[in-house]
């Protein structure tokens, strides 16, 4: 009996499905996109510079940023699916964690842009460095337990 989806393609989906890290972090890239797009709307809004042409430039750049995540997940799919090129990680998190810390950053400068009080801001800076710090600390913890999984 046939099944969806096939063996050949799990592996390619099994790095986000698997891993509730991954799916964690997946979820909270696409909010983050999200937020960019809403606050980057206002900000352009607010200081009556509303592009067509800056809107799609935006929409592109997300579009690939989405699809670095595909890249990365089929890298993953083919190091958990059997090619061995000596290591293991887990490459679909690690990029979309680096890609939330840029969503995050761009985040921050559309809320500047809404009220330039925030610049200065001792909040916005500890928010900055505290998501910063978590964000790589995230990254080194799942290349570890992935390289820990590979010596078993």
């Amino acid at each position: 009996m046939n099944h969806f989806p096939p063996d050949y393609l799990d592996h390619f989906l099994a790095p986000i499905r698997d891993s509730p890290q991954a799916q964690t972090a997946l979820m909270a890239l696409l909010l983050l996109i999200v937020l960019d797009i809403v606050l980057g709307i206002a900000a352009a809004a607010k200081n009556h510079d509303l592009q067509s042409s800056e809107m799609r430039a935006g929409a592109w750049h997300k579009i690939g940023e989405l699809g670095v995540v595909a890249i990365a997940d089929i890298a993953d799919g083919m190091l958990m699916g059997g090619l061995d090129i000596g290591f293991a990680a887990p490459v679909c998190t690690a990029v979309i964690v680096y890609l939330c810390i840029n969503e995050i950053v761009s985040c921050l400068e559309n809320s500047v842009k809404l009220n330039p009080e925030l610049k200065d801001s001792p909040a916005l800076n500890l928010l900055k460095e505290s998501s910063e710090q978590r964000d790589a600390q995230a990254v080194a913890d799942a290349i570890n337990k992935a390289a820990d999984k590979k010596e078993e």
